[in-house]
């Protein structure tokens, strides 16, 4: 068996085969210490769709196992990152309203989360207001996920990949995957770039996020990649150290606060845009935007104000995504196929859903019935058709 791509996904996936007794292959195109993980360290409940709008679009039921398949998830990554020394930051994080409208969706949130077993509390204006920071009147609520979590990706994904290991799969690094063949005697060729020996296996699992299409051409128009351009700026005034995340986010705009402790604390602002999956020269690259740092800009300057201690930010990053082209992962056989798996397009809740759903695809691999209320049939490729 191969697995290609080792992020949370991959290597999730290659962990619970290897449990399973099988010895998986988990190539990964980078370095060993490379891969895609959690661009911002944010353990997510959920998809990036809000969980109310989620359970509008496909049954409250489904929605609240989307749920509880993330909370396994983030407990399994923890107990993970826990046993490895990985610094893990608990108390949840803070979603903030700005308006009444906003408000009433978080209330529906969180009574989605709740039906999945997370525990979400509401918080009045003046508790939102205090977690803010000083930010300002423009709060009229919150919502509090005690249930997700902040983490170094890098380390997390370095501690998965050492788990996956010894329990049996072996990690190939640079091994970069540029097409597949079916053969005559029933098993799938990888072939790798820079002229390495091919790869041959009998079931195959792409998981090589927005590559996915490109390493398989049955994902190319369901996996998209989304750009995220990231600043982060300081503001006057510490939080508390133990003081959970906060932010908001809508239109493709995410702005949190950081709790940093010591002279003042970090607001990471960030925006989100779509690339559709054929990429022209250039939409790849990570150097940052102007054009978008400025909008950026001036969202700071926004939110903050007088708490702004400088106009320069204090960094700037570019990381990327792998959506779904409808807003919800892949996991599953591709249609037809049944020895060609994928799991990918989580975007950017990319560590707890993906590390629950990579264990129970290898679950069922390996025989096991799916396990009732599990939202691998949601994901299913095969809407796609």
């Amino acid at each position: 068996m191969a697995v290609i791509g080792a992020g949370v996904a991959g290597a999730s996936v290659a962990l619970g085969l290897a449990r399973e007794g099988a010895r998986p292959l988990l190539l990964e195109a980078g370095g060993p210490a490379t891969g895609g993980a959690g661009g911002d360290g944010l353990v997510r409940i959920g998809i990036d769709e809000s969980p109310a709008r989620l359970a509008d679009a496909v049954g409250r039921q489904r929605a609240a196992s989307v749920v509880a398949a993330s909370v396994r998830g983030a407990a399994g990554l923890a107990a993970i990152a826990d046993a490895a020394g990985v610094a893990i930051r608990r108390g949840g994080t803070v979603a903030l309203a700005e308006s009444a409208e906003e408000a009433a969706l978080l209330a529906r949130d969180a009574a989605v989360l709740t039906a999945g077993g997370a525990t979400a509390v509401m918080l009045s204006a003046a508790d939102a207001r205090a977690r803010a920071g000083g930010l300002g009147e423009r709060f009229v609520g919150g919502m509090l996920v005690e249930d997700e979590l902040v983490v170094d990706p890098g380390a997390l994904l370095a501690a998965l990949r050492a788990e996956a290991v010894a329990a049996g799969a072996e990690l190939v690094p640079s091994a970069t995957v540029i097409g597949t063949l079916d053969r005559s005697d029933g098993r799938i060729e990888l072939r790798l770039a820079h002229d390495a020996a091919p790869v041959r296996a009998e079931l195959v699992v792409v998981a090589a996020g927005a590559e996915s299409g490109s390493v398989d051409r049955t994902h190319r128009d369901s996996v998209w990649l989304v750009r995220h351009q990231l600043r982060r700026y300081r503001r006057r005034g510490p939080l508390p150290a133990s003081a959970p995340p906060a932010g908001s986010r809508n239109h493709g705009i995410e702005r949190w606060l950081v709790p940093a402790g010591g002279a003042g604390d970090e607001v990471v602002v960030s925006g989100l845009r779509w690339i559709e999956g054929r990429a022209g020269i250039g939409e790849r690259d990570r150097a940052p935007s102007p054009r978008i740092g400025e909008a950026l800009d001036r969202l700071a300057r926004e939110w903050l104000g007088e708490l702004l201690t400088e106009a320069a930010p204090a960094a700037e990053w570019v990381t990327f995504c792998a959506h779904g082209c409808d807003g919800l992962p892949l996991v599953g056989g591709a249609p037809g196929q049944p020895r060609r798996l994928v799991i990918a397009g989580f975007g950017r809740s990319d560590l707890a859903l993906p590390h629950a759903l990579g264990l129970a695809m290898a679950a069922e691999i390996g025989g096991a019935p799916r396990a009732p209320g599990s939202p691998l049939g949601l994901f299913a490729p095969s809407r796609m058709v």
